[in-house]
């Protein structure tokens, strides 16, 4: 299954109380875009109205439902008005299965007489909000005659609206409970160094409702407090976050929560300042671990921070993206971006613990996913010929999101980074052929403007780059170049960029990989046998970028 149930309606008819409840049933996360939207503004929904207006709202509320909407497997409750622009209804039609919830004018006044909270009912005489009501009712009549479900809820209670809903989904399209949850034993990936500072990597399904155990034990073992500070930003909050806090919760770890904003502009000495300010003013202690629950921008904004607050606090990294599971969240390496430059400030700080939970690639937007991608194939090609294969040979599999195959990918890439990050901690030598693709990657990124291209879709170009480099050189052949390419192109992956070397150059001037004037490249000699390169032409890269593949 890879739609989402989206709950709509006006106002006090049960969406979030109702959208909880069919989540929790149906085993899938749960966002409402009202509180949303108040996280990300940092106001109540009363208080947007009120100061910015309701044309602002419904501009933010309109960028809120299209990354919403780009979801996968997942209950979401819309705000009342959220139909009542049709673009936002054939978003919700794309996105998935759409149920409207209604109730009559009286019943909606009953339920709403002791709530100021509601913008759109600020009057205090009773007569004007029931007339005010019906003229809703009407607004969101177009989005209600949408929906694939419609349930009056007047005369029902929420076990009995559920039970519809549930009813609807199992008998017309298939969904059904899930009954018995996956929770078996998750795999460990030991990550050694040098330094003797390891740690395990914890990879499996629904992990969330045991790593409160681990992390209490962990944290009683290491003399850590029982509290935590948990990082994230708004949407995973929504997603995750509470599951995470009740398990903690219930095993006497008391979190707090901190949200951040999202995107790699995030990635900031000013988020970073806000993060410390948080610290400080919640009093935390050197030894409060930081929890990072969220996907790469997240894992290394936190760990930025985790590094440098009073010097160092435990950091315990909770990848929610396939990216940072199977790269970013191992190895240490945190950073935030400076001066247009892609992760300038950082060090190297290694976890206490990494909780990879597959369970949340289910929710993950296509292209979130298919990035990541990237990033997996890249040890294939670089690292692990063996491991390619199987990457070609699986990629319906992948595609579909198959959980036991997603485990492998996730297990297999962290056991191959592990070796490396052992071998080379502080990526003098060997550890720099991780950055496959990354070189020229980084320079892409950074010239179509941060957020043009995701990561893992640029590193995708740079592998197709470099392999084409490594052909003209004759260190690699042509037929395992066609064969990589074609795998990054069936997993949807872009391999060719219309950036000119120029655009390119000023980004690989400033490339951390560089050292002692000279220009480092990591090259491949064939399929799982990655080279690193002192002081490459640069022509070969204006040769490649001219003649890349199609």
């Amino acid at each position: 299954m890879g739609t989402n149930i989206i709950l709509c309606g006006p106002m006090a008819c049960g969406k979030t109380s109702i959208g909880r409840v069919v989540a929790t049933a149906l085993d899938m996360p749960f966002v409402d875009t009202d509180t949303l939207i108040e996280t990300e503004v940092g106001k109540s929904i009363s208080q947007i109205f009120s100061e910015q207006g309701e044309t602002y709202f419904r501009t933010m509320e309109k960028a809120i439902l299209e990354k919403v909407f780009a979801l996968k497997n997942t209950v979401i409750a819309l705000g009342g008005g959220a139909l009542i622009d049709p673009e936002n209804i054939t978003g919700a039609k794309k996105s998935g299965i759409l149920i409207g919830l209604t109730a009559t004018p009286s019943e909606i006044m009953r339920r709403t007489a002791n709530d100021r909270s509601r913008p759109l009912l600020a009057c205090v005489d009773e007569t004007e909000n029931i007339h005010r009501i019906e003229n809703l009712l009407d607004q969101r009549l177009p989005g209600l005659k949408s929906c694939d479900l419609v349930l009056d809820t007047t005369n029902l209670t929420p076990d009995e609206i559920c039970i519809y809903v549930l009813a609807h989904l199992s008998d017309c399209h298939n969904i059904t409970q899930t009954g018995s949850r996956r929770n078996s034993n998750p795999h460990c990936v030991p990550v050694n160094t040098n330094s003797g500072n390891g740690y395990n990597v914890l990879i499996g399904q629904n992990l969330f409702d045991k790593s409160a155990t681990t992390l209490r034990s962990l944290f009683e073992r290491l003399g850590y407090s029982q509290e935590a500070v948990i990082i994230t930003n708004p949407l995973v909050n929504q997603l995750y976050a509470d599951k995470l806090v009740d398990s903690m919760l219930h095993t006497g770890i008391e979190p707090a929560v901190v949200v951040v904003p999202d995107g790699e502009d995030a990635k900031s000495l000013e988020t970073a300042s806000y993060i410390y300010n948080s610290l400080a003013a919640k009093n935390v202690t050197r030894d409060t671990p930081m929890l990072a629950l969220g996907g790469g921008v997240v894992g290394d904004l936190a760990g930025f921070a985790a590094s440098t607050y009073m010097r160092g606090v435990p950091l315990v990294q909770i990848p929610t993206t396939l990216l940072a599971q199977v790269d970013s969240s191992i190895g240490g390496k945190v950073a935030v971006n400076h001066c247009g430059v892609k992760n300038l400030i950082g060090s190297f700080y290694n976890p206490v613990l990494v909780i990879s939970d597959t369970s949340t690639l289910s929710s993950l937007p296509d292209r979130d996913y298919i990035e990541g991608l990237g990033e997996v194939v890249k040890y294939g090609i670089a690292m692990d010929r063996e491991f390619f294969f199987f990457i070609r040979n699986n990629v319906g599999p992948i595609l579909k999101r198959d959980m036991e195959t997603l485990e492998y990918l996730v297990r297999r890439s962290c056991e191959i980074k592990s070796k490396i990050v052992k071998e080379d901690p502080w990526e003098k030598g060997p550890r720099m052929i991780l950055n496959f693709g990354h070189t020229l990657g980084h320079a892409i990124e950074a010239a179509s403007g941060y957020g043009a291209l995701r990561h893992g879709e640029a590193v995708s170009i740079g592998m197709a780059l470099s392999m084409s480099i490594s052909v003209d050189i004759g260190i690699m052949g042509t037929d395992e170049m066609s064969m990589a390419i074609k795998l990054l192109k069936d997993l949807g992956l872009p391999t060719r960029t219309d950036l000119t070397f120029s655009s390119l150059y000023p980004f690989l001037q400033s490339d951390k990989k560089s050292g002692h004037g000279k220009k480092r490249f990591v090259l491949c000699e064939g399929l799982g046998k990655a080279m690193i390169a002192d002081d490459l032409d640069l022509k070969l890269i204006i040769k490649a970028l001219e003649k890349q593949q199609i």
